[in-house]
C-alpha cells in the first residue's frame, strides 16, 4: 500500500503543470484557437489578435506564449505577436518565474524569454520554478535548485 501511496505521490509530481496560469493571471487578454490547423489568439471578444500561423501555441504566460512553427522549431511570441528571439531547435516550455524550461535532446534546462541559456541542459528531468525553486533529476535523483542552478538539496 505503501508503494501505491509512493509511486501515486511521485505521478503527481513528475507530471508537468497544466496551464492554469491562462485563468489565473488577471492581465491575459489573448487565448490560443485553431483554424484549418493553424494556431494563433484571439481577445475575449474573439476579435483575432495574432493570426493564425503556428503549428502548436501555448497559453500567455508572464507575457509570453512559446510558439512552435511548422518546422519544429520554437521560440516565444510578446502579446503583439512579435518573436522574442531566433527560433531554436529545442522543446521550449510556458514561463515560470522569468524563466522557462526547455528540452533539448534527452536534457533539459533552463532559458530567459530572451532565448539565452540561464541554466544549462544537464538535468533528465525539470520542474517549473515555484518560489525560487524547481525539482530537478540529475543522476537519476532528484534534488531543488534555485534560480541559478545551485544545487539547494541532497541528492535524494
Amino acid at each position: 500500500m505503501q508503494r501505491v501511496f509512493f509511486l501515486l505521490v511521485l505521478t503527481l509530481i513528475l507530471l508537468p503543470p497544466v496551464s492554469a496560469q491562462l485563468f489565473f493571471e488577471d492581465d491575459i487578454r489573448l487565448f490560443p484557437f485553431v483554424a484549418e490547423g493553424k494556431w494563433g489568439f484571439i481577445d475575449k471578444a474573439g476579435k483575432v489578435e495574432i493570426e493564425p500561423a503556428y503549428r502548436s501555441v501555448s497559453g500567455y504566460s508572464e507575457g509570453f506564449a512559446v510558439v512552435e512553427l511548422d518546422d519544429g522549431r520554437m521560440s516565444m511570441i510578446d502579446s503583439n505577436g512579435e518573436i522574442a528571439f531566433e527560433p531554436m531547435e529545442i522543446r521550449i516550455f510556458s514561463m515560470s518565474e522569468g524563466l522557462s524550461r526547455a528540452q533539448k535532446g534527452d536534457f533539459w534546462g533552463y532559458i530567459d524569454s530572451k532565448g539565452k541559456v540561464v541554466i544549462p541542459f544537464k538535468y533528465e528531468l525539470a520542474s517549473n520554478f515555484f518560489k525560487g525553486v524547481a525539482r530537478i533529476k540529475i543522476e537519476r535523483k532528484f534534488a531543488f535548485i534555485d534560480r541559478r542552478g545551485n544545487v539547494l538539496t541532497k541528492l535524494y
